[in-house]
């Protein structure tokens, strides 16, 4: 009988039908996607999906490397530092000994806050809080 209205939303976000969604400038954390639809009689149905980004080292790097791309990272060397450390921690055998290479990096980004975008800062914090927190 045909669609006669119909909407989707991703969290509380309204998203056009033929859009897509760029996980890269969303939190990490639990999300939502819900499709409705009623057809000309008034018949309607629903459906939602939960899901979870996440963040890895791989996806970490990535990031790292978009950010810099999109000026988020102002110098180079922050940005090949960060990758060096993030690989660095990958490496590691124990949880432990990647944590510490991980708050390192943390602390380090503290200090160098003024060589990161707001943005850049709360989306590398994020990843790597994410990752040490789930070695």
């Amino acid at each position: 009988s045909g669609i006669a209205s119909q909407s989707i939303t991703f969290d509380t976000k309204k998203v056009l039908n033929d859009s897509t969604i760029d996980l890269f400038y969303e939190k990490l954390g639990p999300h939502q996607v819900m499709v409705y639809a009623a057809d000309p009689f008034g018949n309607e149905a629903s459906s939602s999906v939960f899901f979870q980004v996440i963040a890895t080292y791989d996806s970490a790097i990535s990031d790292v490397n978009r950010a810099f791309s999109l000026g988020w990272i102002k110098k180079k060397a922050l940005r090949d530092q960060i990758i060096n450390d993030l690989t660095t921690a990958k490496k590691k055998k124990k949880p432990k000994q990647a944590d510490r290479v991980l708050t390192q990096l943390l602390n380090e980004l503290k200090k160098k806050q003024k060589d990161l975008t707001p943005q850049g800062y709360l989306l590398l914090t994020e990843d790597i809080e994410w990752v040490k927190g789930h070695n």
